[in-house]
């Protein structure tokens, strides 16, 4: 009996043992999936649009997955872990799970590597994936260089285009080359592309201050689908659009003045170019007759001649106070009994009359808001631009709006707006309809100072 009870309690013992391991391996099991639990999210970017093929990985593990086409993700994760949301072009974000069990983030883009993302004919690529030569001048670099025209900022920021302004007139828009001239008696200009739409106006018509980017596709491969179009080449335009969900106003304005760099050459003055001209007559009346009648004879012959009639079928017109026989004197020298007349005395400097210091004044007044179904921007520009040379003007006033509404996840409609007045002089001839233009620093340089 006493080993019978013996083995019985050893039984007992060891069944109650196996009992009791079990039975804390199924709490330990119950409470472990307790804590793993299904967390859901949606990942949207800036602008509220829904960000697909966004990863979601729980931090230290392999288990991750991706946001589908509405932003949306489902991942298990035990209580207390942290998901990592990671996506090219934004800046990673770590966020703990806690006691949540939906997250919806917004993820901000990386201001370093926007320069990698460039726009083109089906969208935007990142810069090292395209084959095609592509240049590009985002905003930065345009609020860097205070111009009339949105073209004259590619002028020393892209190559392989030639950017040439043949007057120089005050608003006048830059002529566009792209890989040298692609037809001799066709144009040479590019296709111009803003927000996806081809534009058929005059490019200075638009505000370098509502140019959020400019892409440049130089070659058959990047332009091909805009056909003979692009033959030239095309430059997309990107307009700026609400960046943030906050309300943002902005005012700018920009005052300059501008000048000739290079000073001008030293010119006659009225009694050097009158010496010059009575020279020029007598050396050619000595030269004609020296031979015939010898140096003295000539030469009293040469410069009475050029007394009498240097005035009379030379110059036309006489600026002095005494008769035009009596000007100048046996050496060629003015009279000095002569002086300019009045009249004549502060309007024979044509430089002063043509030239002046040019002066450029612009004001940028704008706008942006955005909320998870709908953004907006808008802004209003002025320009006035004095040119270095007189009555030579250009002013602009512009206006743009942008809205874009999303109602549901399936419905986007928007609204692009934009009106510009301009209003430009440039400086001709009296009564000259042929539009043809002078060079105003040769016509000031040859005309005569008498004048």
């Amino acid at each position: 009996m006493t080993k019978l009870n013996t083995k019985v309690g050893g039984v007992r013992n060891t069944f109650f043992g196996r009992l009791t391991l079990l039975l804390v391996c199924m709490v330990c099991a119950v409470s472990a999936i307790a804590q793993t639990r299904t967390i859901t999210g949606t990942i949207s970017d800036e602008a509220g649009e829904p960000m697909t093929g966004v990863t979601v990985r729980v931090k230290g593990t392999d288990n991750a997955t991706a946001t589908n086409v509405e932003g949306m993700f489902s991942i298990k994760a035990a209580r207390g872990a942290v998901l990592d949301f990671s996506f090219i072009g934004y800046l990673p974000q770590s966020i703990s799970i806690g006691d949540h069990t939906q997250i919806d983030i917004t993820m901000q883009p990386d201001v370093k590597s926007l320069d990698e993302v460039v726009v083109v004919a089906y969208g935007s690529q990142k810069k090292s994936s395209i084959t095609g030569a592509i240049s590009q001048v985002n905003s930065e670099e345009l609020s860097k260089r205070p111009v009339s025209s949105v073209t004259a900022a590619l002028e020393g920021n892209t190559p392989g285009i030639s950017v040439s302004s043949s007057y120089g007139a005050a608003g006048s828009a830059p002529s566009i080359t792209i890989r040298g001239v692609g037809t001799v008696t066709g144009t040479n200009s590019p296709l111009y592309v803003i927000d996806g739409v081809p534009f058929d106006g005059s490019i200075n018509e638009l505000n370098p201050e509502d140019v959020e980017s400019m892409s440049v596709l130089k070659d058959a491969a990047s332009a091909a689908l805009y056909g003979n179009r692009a033959a030239n080449g095309v430059i997309l335009i990107t307009t700026k659009k609400a960046k943030a969900e906050r309300i943002s106003l902005t005012f700018k304005t920009n005052q300059g003045w501008y000048q000739r760099g290079i000073p001008e050459y030293d010119v006659l003055g009225p009694d050097q170019w009158m010496t010059s001209m009575f020279n020029a007559v007598r050396n050619y009346q000595y030269s004609s007759n020296v031979a015939k009648n010898g140096h003295d004879a000539a030469l009293a012959a040469a410069t009475k001649y050029a007394q009498e009639s240097t005035m009379d079928d030379m110059v036309k017109l006489n600026i002095y106070n005494v008769a035009n026989d009596k000007l100048f004197m046996a050496d060629g020298s003015i009279n000095p009994q002569a002086s300019i007349l009045p009249g004549y005395l502060g309007d024979i400097d044509w430089y002063d009359q043509v030239i002046q210091n040019g002066y450029r004044g612009e004001y940028l007044f704008s706008g942006s808001g955005a909320s998870d179904r709908s953004d907006y921007f808008f802004s209003l520009g002025y320009l006035d631009e004095n040119g270095y040379v007189k009555n030579n003007n250009f002013s602009r006033i512009s206006g743009r709006s942008t809205v874009n509404l999303r109602p549901t996840k399936w419905l986007r409609t928007g609204l692009n707006l934009y009106a510009t007045y301009q209003k430009s002089s440039n400086a001709k001839g009296a009564g000259d309809d042929s539009g043809s233009y002078t060079n105003a620093f040769s016509y000031c340089r040859s005309i005569a100072p008498v004048y």
